[in-house]
């Protein structure tokens, strides 16, 4: 089973409510999980990790040994992605295969910027899916299908609509040319230059962060409201 997480530094608005917003850690970005606050428990008798709150900023994650070797294994902001996948209830939806279920999304404002953290389950190995993971030319023929619908047929326009998004590279640099539009508050279209940090060879977690090449119009715009 492959999972991914993308922690997108992009400037946009939009949200709906959804089934983790009363989890631990729902709004609590990855970045900002201290792992001090952490304890670690063995406990061999479970078969999934279980996140539990002991005090208002005291936290456990037990895990089984094999599950607790692999945790100690991983570099800090990998076990901060692990302690967020297992307060969503992340693992449970693989093992019940729910691997359509609702997606986690979070939209957070820090340092002037709004910023996306997203997790998609996709029902496939790793092994089968490094190919189509990799290949980013391909992104903007299928990752985009759909993605403006309203879910279920309902009426109306997100605030924001992803049109395209484009690979090239610069030297060796891989690059998204992401184009949006914009509904409310800065309405238009605008460029986001993604950059692509391809770590999706490295051991024992393989992946790849999206982020911002340097400040869009967008972002201007948005300091400059924020400002009046």
């Amino acid at each position: 089973m492959a999972l991914l997480i993308f922690i997108v530094s992009i400037t946009a608005i939009f949200g709906s409510e959804n089934q983790f917003e009363n989890t631990l850690f729902y709004s609590t970005p990855v970045n900002e999980i201290s792992l001090v606050l952490v304890k670690t428990i063995e406990d061999n008798n479970l078969k999934l990790p279980v996140l539990k709150k002991e005090k208002k900023m005291e936290f456990s994650i037990s895990l089984k040994k094999e599950q607790l070797a692999y945790y100690n294994s991983l570099l800090d902001q990998d076990k901060r992605i692990f302690l967020k996948l297992a307060s969503l209830g992340l693992f449970q939806d693989l093992k019940d295969k729910k691997y359509l279920g609702e997606q986690y999304s979070y939209i957070y404002k820090k340092n002037g910027s709004f910023n996306i953290e997203t997790v998609v389950i996709v029902p496939i190995t790793y092994k089968e899916a490094m190919p189509i993971i990799i290949d980013y030319k391909s992104y903007n023929d299928w990752v985009l299908k759909d993605i403006n619908a309203r879910r279920d047929g309902e009426k109306g326009k997100y605030f924001v609509d992803i049109n395209s998004l484009n690979y090239f590279k610069l030297g060796e640099q891989g690059i998204f040319d992401t184009r949006v539009t914009l509904r409310i508050g800065v309405n238009g279209d605008y460029k986001l230059d993604l950059l692509i940090l391809d770590s999706t060879d490295k051991r024992p977690v393989p992946s790849f962060t999206l982020k911002m090449k340097e400040p869009s119009k967008l972002t201007k715009r948005l300091k400059e409201l924020s400002n009046l």
